[in-house]
């Protein structure tokens, strides 16, 4: 079994590798139109919400991972990242007219 350091670091890589595509796709989108910044943004979220379930799975199935470290990790890292996330597109989005 992989240690749970290992564990919670690999649920934090992948929330770390997702909040660097959230930020790629935001900062691409917010040179867009409001329309196309809404498909561009959304599309590359279920993009990268496949792409975490995908290595999750990946990593569950294939490695004999800690999961409640994992998955704890994993969760906790991914919230921070997206209140960030959000903060951050908030103070840079300026309302529409």
């Amino acid at each position: 079994m992989v240690s749970p350091l290992l564990s919670a670091s690999l649920g934090i890589a992948i929330a770390l590798v997702h909040a660097g595509l959230s930020v790629a796709v935001a900062a691409l989108a917010l040179r867009q139109d409001l329309r196309t910044f809404m498909a561009l943004y959304f599309g590359g979220m279920l993009v990268r919400m496949l792409l975490a379930l995908a290595a999750v799975v990946a990593i569950v199935v294939w490695l004999a991972v800690d999961v409640p470290v994992f998955v704890g990790s994993l969760l906790g890292a991914l919230i921070i990242s997206m209140v960030l996330e959000i903060t951050w597109l908030v103070r840079r989005r300026p309302l529409p007219q």
